[in-house]
């Protein structure tokens, strides 16, 4: 929980300057949300388990499709929102943290993560 939160804390930052700073955490929750999602389905991909986690999904139309996707992201993401609160973020001691380490770690795991997913997606097909 501790890497969710500091996670959260360096993209908060990131948000907090300029023209969004009113939604920096939400902003925030999202990605975080988004890159585990994406985790989620680079794990599926190569175990070959998509038969397994369709959920009828492919009977739907593109437009249901992008709101049952968007509704599972906002969910997942008021659930998040539940376990780490913006207060809990906010109170993170911020000036002990290395902030541009801390950068370069993040945008090394999204790297990372986009590769994963590209080759699974690439290889599978």
């Amino acid at each position: 929980m501790k890497i969710l939160e500091f996670m959260i804390l360096t993209i908060y930052r990131w948000y907090d300057n300029g023209s969004h700073k009113n939604i920096a955490y939400e902003r925030a929750l999202l990605m975080i949300v988004f890159l585990i999602w994406m985790n989620i389905f680079t794990f599926i991909i190569f175990f070959k388990l998509w038969n397994s986690f369709s959920f009828g999904i492919e009977n739907l139309n593109h437009e249901e499709q992008l709101i049952v996707a968007s509704s599972g992201i906002l969910f997942f993401s008021f659930l998040l929102s539940l376990l780490i609160p913006k207060k809990k973020i906010l109170a993170l001691n911020k000036e002990k943290r290395d902030q541009p380490t801390d950068y370069f770690y993040l945008l090394a795991y999204i790297i990372i993560s986009l590769g994963l997913l590209f080759i699974e997606i690439f290889h599978w097909w």
